[in-house]
């Protein structure tokens, strides 16, 4: 009788957590742990890309051109990347600055918020100071993609530095 008339309090239903996540309550805080699995390919396949350019000369290869570059005769923003990232991976600062300086000089922000992102998603929460959660980091990348990219065709000697060499 004291059952039907509500003295028995059910415990409120927690609510459902998608496909692989896991549920860790401490005192009032909750923890949801994802899995991280479907990272593995990604990852691995990212590392063999990377230790396959570690170890092979893209200047060497029959690379397929850019494709606005083929269409416009014009540099893009990404042209170069692939040799800068060579350069990099053997220790050669100068030397990928030279292919493609913004390539370089974005790839530590992008890296951290990258990490950040991944850390948010496994652990529930981001590194201090996540880039990917204010507006204006990817509007200053975009922005800066687009001067980059308009500035590396202009002819003169100050410019043509930001153009990759042929």
């Amino acid at each position: 009788m004291g059952l039907r008339m509500g003295l028995w309090r059910r415990r409120p239903a927690q609510p459902a957590l998608p496909m692989g996540e896991q549920l860790t309550e401490l005192g009032t805080v909750r923890i949801v742990h994802r899995s991280a699995w479907w990272l593995a390919l990604p990852a691995a396949l990212g590392g063999v890309a990377l230790c396959w350019l570690w170890w092979v000369d893209p200047r060497q290869l029959a690379l397929p051109l850019c494709m606005f570059h083929h269409l416009t005769g014009l540099h893009c923003p990404g042209c170069g990347a692939i040799r800068a990232t060579h350069e990099l991976l053997n220790g050669r600062l100068l030397a990928a600055m030279h292919y493609n300086v913004l390539w370089v000089l974005a790839l530590p922000p992008v890296l951290y918020a990258a990490a950040s992102e991944t850390r948010r998603f496994v652990l529930g929460r981001p590194l201090p100071g996540n880039p990917i959660g204010r507006p204006w980091f990817l509007i200053t990348l975009a922005a800066l993609a687009v001067l980059f990219g308009l500035l590396r065709n202009v002819p003169g000697y100050p410019f043509e530095l930001l153009a990759p060499p042929v």
